[in-house]
């Protein structure tokens, strides 16, 4: 079950800080927040009318790529 406080959260920064309309679309990118905020963001933002997408980045990969780079 998700913490309560991450739906109001999820539901407070779709309906009024971003006032999401339907149809719209939303990128939601994440760089080391945890999933069940992100998976409720996109939730909040169907139940809105829009149509999220995700760009989920994690630091250690990215560590492990730049470590590689010249």
């Amino acid at each position: 079950m998700v913490d309560p406080r991450i739906t109001q959260l999820a539901k407070n920064l779709v309906i009024y800080s971003c006032e999401i309309k339907p149809d719209e679309k939303i990128l939601i990118e994440n760089i080391g927040l945890e999933p069940p905020l992100v998976k409720e963001l996109v939730k909040q933002v169907y139940l809105a009318g829009g149509i999220p997408f995700t760009s989920i980045k994690n630091n250690s990969v990215e560590r492990a790529i730049l470590m590689g780079a010249s």
